[in-house]
């Protein structure tokens, strides 16, 4: 579920953490890594995605990987994720 704020709510955020804006909170970043031009490929399609996704791995050359063998994907209640 989306919950937009407001910036009276990122105001009162801020303030909880001891931050005086948005600016403060990220000020540990450098500044190069801040910048949203990034040189990003044109998006794809979904259907685009997969195709080059199988072709890809299409390439990939098969090899016998015994990592983890007799372990089998099992149901993990999300709760456990927040015992730790």
């Amino acid at each position: 579920m989306f919950n937009p704020n407001t910036k009276e709510n990122q105001q009162e955020m801020l303030k909880t953490i001891g931050a005086d804006s948005i600016k403060e909170l990220f000020k540990d970043i450098p500044h190069n890594l801040m910048d949203p031009h990034y040189n990003l490929p044109i998006a794809l399609t979904e259907a685009a995605l997969t195709r080059e996704v199988k072709s890809l791995a299409a390439k990939n050359k098969a090899v016998l990987n015994f990592a983890g063998a007799g372990i089998y994907e099992h149901f993990i209640p999300a709760a456990v994720g927040a015992m730790g």
